[in-house]
């Protein structure tokens, strides 16, 4: 009995040992893994900040940001400094700004060659028009020059700049809107009546007589057209896109421009032949204007089955030298309105034939044409050699074709000199 007793005794010491062995063994596993989690780092949660814009701005869009190369920010740099040494210039915006009035630049208003233009509405909610320039070097050029040439004037005949901004690569123009578009919609889209013609026609002279005579430095616009002539609510001509204009000192008589950059149909033939521009050079484009507010069509068309009439100045003033009358000129539609002044379409017609001489001497200024439409002087049709001469030049027949498409001036050759002939009529600035 005591040697069974002893060996069950055995047995449960033995087995308690091995117990307690597994136990220790357990424990030293569990606190050996205890003592490699806390050892090792805890994973940091991936924090995104959220950022919500104050009212009246927006943020940009990942694909609207753009890293400046270091030769651009030096431009832009120059440009920050450049804009300092304007006085009075309109409020500047950053592009985030433009970005919320535009609404992500949703509603198109326009489009040309330096870029689109959008509606836009600022806070207290005054509709705005935002050109965004498109072409990086043309639009510093395009930016600098409408900044420095509009951005203080005040006329109620030019678009005023309400803004701009300058961020980055961006380059944006801030315009009053102007609710009835363009000129050329209702002359060749819808219809004009002739109080609102001969309205657009004084206002669109007054407001380049301001630019070359009452402002400190003459300013030439150089793209005088039907579609750079805005209309607001009340039909008040306003002259815009001064993308191409010149600063041209009083004792500067002409300025050499290196690039072709008008419209074709309105160039002044000093300026397609030998690149000289003056003021007189936009008295050429505002007569070329005139014919066609007058006749309600483009200048160059081939529309008409009758082709002397595709390009119309050369066939209005063969109706001239045969006697017709004004009525046979002027927009048709015109004629049967009891408001039709035929006196004002006379001194429109005689202006505009006085304006498109070829000789730039021989051109009234644009405070002389503003009298005589106002029919404070009398203006007597031009002698017929020196126009003849002028519908015969080689700048004519090449806007007779082309004067609609992009030309290629760099072909063009001149066959033949401008006229000699000593114009019959030489106009003198008024007193």
């Amino acid at each position: 009995m005591d040697v069974q007793l002893y060996i069950y005794v055995l047995i449960i010491v033995f087995v308690l040992i091995v117990a307690g062995l597994i136990v220790v063994c357990v424990l030293a596993c569990l606190g050996v893994r205890w003592c490699c989690l806390l050892g090792s780092p805890k994973p940091q949660k991936l924090y995104v900040p959220t950022f919500t814009p104050p009212p009246g701005f927006s943020l940009q869009r990942l694909e609207a940001i753009r890293i400046d190369p270091p030769e651009r920010s030096s431009r832009i740099a120059a440009e920050n400094a450049f804009l300092d040494t304007l006085p009075g210039l309109p409020p500047r915006y950053t592009y985030g700004d433009l970005f919320t009035a535009t609404d992500g630049f949703r509603r198109i208003l326009g489009e040309g060659g330096s870029g689109q233009v959008y509606l836009g509405l600022l806070p207290g909610g005054v509709r705005v028009a935002v050109k965004v320039l498109q072409s990086a070097n043309q639009g510093d050029k395009e930016f600098r020059t409408e900044v420095a040439t509009i951005g203080n004037l005040h006329h109620i005949n030019l678009v005023r700049l309400r803004g701009f901004c300058l961020e980055g690569a961006h380059r944006l123009l801030v315009y009053e809107f102007m609710v009835n578009g363009s000129l050329d919609q209702w002359l060749f889209t819808d219809f004009i009546d002739w109080p609102t013609r001969f309205n657009v026609a004084l206002g669109t002279a007054k407001g380049l007589a301001y630019l070359h005579h009452d402002c400190q430095e003459r300013i030439v616009h150089l793209d005088i057209k039907p579609q750079n002539i805005l209309l607001d609510e009340k039909f008040t001509a306003k002259v815009s896109d001064f993308g191409l204009a010149k600063l041209m000192s009083r004792s500067v008589t002409s300025q050499v421009v290196t690039q072709m950059r008008g419209t074709p149909g309105y160039l002044a033939p000093e300026w397609l032949i030998f690149s000289a521009v003056t003021d007189k050079s936009d008295v050429y484009s505002y007569g070329m204007v005139l014919l066609e507010i007058l006749s309600g069509r483009r200048n160059v068309s081939d529309v008409d089955s009758d082709v002397e009439k595709h390009y119309f100045p050369k066939w209005a003033y063969r109706k001239i030298e045969q006697g017709c009358s004004v009525a046979d000129i002027v927009d048709a539609k015109l004629c049967p309105m009891s408001e039709f002044d035929m006196r004002q379409a006379d001194r429109m017609l005689r202006v505009a034939m006085a304006c498109i001489q070829e000789d730039m001497h021989a051109r009234p200024s644009m405070p002389l044409v503003v009298q005589m439409l106002e029919g404070v002087i009398h203006i007597p049709l031009p002698a017929p050699q020196p126009m003849q001469s002028a519908l015969n030049t080689q700048f004519t027949r090449i806007l007779d074709l082309n004067t609609q498409s992009a030309l290629d001036f760099s072909s063009i050759q001149i066959l033949s000199e401008p006229s000699s002939v000593e114009a019959s009529i030489t106009f003198s600035a008024p007193r």
